[in-house]
């Protein structure tokens, strides 16, 4: 049996490891991408002391490296620059009241449906005017219909953001059929689909994105993109108070103890990542995958999966972050749980 082990102390919390049938993957282009995204938010002072050190430290532009390595390299640092600002600016949301969350998704909104111009108006919250310089250089190399889709599903991540805020300032935790059908949407399922077809320059017709088998394949990605972040963020929310977790939720709930409820996490997660597979083995049946465009996309929803469990297990804005500062000092086997 394969195992995964760590060294030192025995942890507080076992972590089991779970395999994937999709390969890591690296650009195959050189860049300094981390340094123009922050050249960028530094031109609009949207970043300062605190800010600009967890910035560097986080390094969001890794995000792109793991997930959308494939993307063309004329669209790559926009590409960046999108998913460092999406990042900051949840960060910026949850520090919000209500109302100021509520005012701050229309002004992004206006931005993006072109009804609000900056030109440079420093009356604008900054990362106002990072997003407007990001959003004109997406549109520029991306269709209409494409930008239409991606504002709808950004209005979609924010407000439900939105919820999830609310919830952790009123240090209520939400129940597990209302996180279920929420956190799908709060993690930015929609838009990062979307981005599928934007780093690759390659759109899907309508009668393709229609397709009812394609729709539950991507309602599966969510269930596994979400539930791969909660459990390796899940310390560090824990730590910080924060109960928009599922396995918190889970914990709070079923009144388990914290390890019984991140097992179920990866219980979860082995079972979606089971009907992902054996869905996406039947597609063939009702759309054309052999089709240029959708086996592009249908590549790229792969890379989401594998990418994804890549930067929550290195990053430190997730589970890297604690492995990092508490050197996890471990001692223990894990077996590593195929399916």
């Amino acid at each position: 049996m394969t195992t995964f082990k760590y060294q030192g102390i025995m942890p507080k919390y076992v972590y089991q490891e779970i395999e994937l049938p999709f390969e890591s993957k690296t650009r195959t282009f050189c860049g300094d991408f981390q340094n123009e995204t922050r050249k960028l938010f530094l031109k609009f002072d949207a970043l300062n002391g605190e800010q600009l050190e967890k910035f560097d430290s986080e390094k969001l532009t890794y995000t792109a490296d793991k997930i959308f390595h494939y993307a063309k390299r004329e669209v790559f640092q926009v590409l960046c620059d999108y998913l460092a600002w999406a990042f900051v600016f949840d960060d910026y949301l949850e520090t919000l009241d209500e109302e100021a969350a509520e005012e701050a998704i229309e002004t992004a909104m206006k931005i993006g449906n072109g009804e609000l111009v900056l030109n440079g108006n420093v009356e604008f919250y900054p990362l106002y005017a990072v997003f407007s310089d990001i959003w004109s250089r997406m549109a520029q190399v991306s269709p209409l219909e494409w930008q239409q889709r991606f504002m709808k599903s950004i209005y979609k991540w924010l407000a439900f953001a939105k919820i999830f805020g609310f919830h952790n300032r009123a240090g209520e935790t939400q129940s597990v059929a209302q996180f279920s059908a929420f956190r799908w949407f709060d993690i930015g399922t929609d838009f990062m689909l979307d981005l599928i077809e934007f780093s690759s320059q390659k759109f899907l017709p309508a009668s393709v994105r229609e397709d009812s088998v394609l729709k539950y394949l991507q309602h599966t990605l969510g269930n596994i993109i979400y539930t791969t972040n909660d459990i390796f963020s899940f310390e560090k929310e824990l730590n910080l108070g924060l109960l928009s977790n599922s396995v918190i939720v889970y914990a709070k709930e079923y009144e388990i103890p914290e390890q019984e409820a991140l097992d179920k996490a990866f219980n979860f997660l082995r079972g979606q990542i089971k009907s992902y597979v054996a869905l996406q083995k039947q597609m063939h049946q009702f759309i054309d995958c052999d089709n240029d465009v959708v086996q592009s996309y249908i590549h790229g929803m792969n890379y989401i999966i594998r990418g994804n469990y890549d930067l929550c297990r290195k990053s430190v804005r997730y589970y890297g972050g604690i492995e990092a500062t508490s050197k996890r000092r471990r001692s223990i086997t894990i077996p590593v749980i195929s399916f």
